[in-house]
């Protein structure tokens, strides 16, 4: 899949801009989506987000995995937002282990943080790249819609 991309993203507020890859595998994958898209919405504030897409599962073990791609704008330093991310799974029933039996409730993995790439693996697979692809087209055309105003 081609790669479409801007670096850095700036907060117009200061606040450290992050897109996340969110995937579930589970029977309620759709809604475990919908609702991590709700829970980041009312503790940070999306700044942006893709449609919900399903991709397979890259372990050959689970069942395809439903995912999102959003971006956000935090004011915590990277390890408390990683913290705040995988307390978050946990309430959702994420274990230990899980992802190696194939059965994934909610898996929130931060992809670019600020101007990085922190996981440049997962920036580089189709269950990323899918919705990142998708966003930027969509902040693109709004950019230029504002732009013409």
């Amino acid at each position: 899949m081609k790669l479409d991309y801007r670096l850095p993203f700036e907060s117009k507020d200061g606040k450290t801009m992050a897109a996340l890859c969110i995937g579930s595998n589970t029977e309620d994958a759709f809604d475990q989506v919908s609702n991590c898209l709700s829970w980041l919405d009312k503790q940070f504030v999306l700044s942006s987000n893709s449609t919900i897409y399903c991709t397979p599962d890259i372990t050959g073990i689970g069942d395809d995995y439903i995912n999102c791609v959003a971006l956000t704008a935090v004011n915590y330093e990277l390890t408390v937002f990683q913290r705040m991310l995988k307390i978050y799974e946990r309430s959702c029933g994420r274990i230990e282990g899980s992802k190696e039996r194939g059965e994934v409730p909610i898996d929130i993995d931060i992809v670019i943080w600020g101007d990085a790439i922190v996981r440049p693996k997962d920036f580089s697979r189709d269950y990323f790249l899918q919705g990142w692809n998708e966003m930027i087209r969509t902040i693109d055309i709004a950019d230029e819609t504002s732009d013409e105003e």
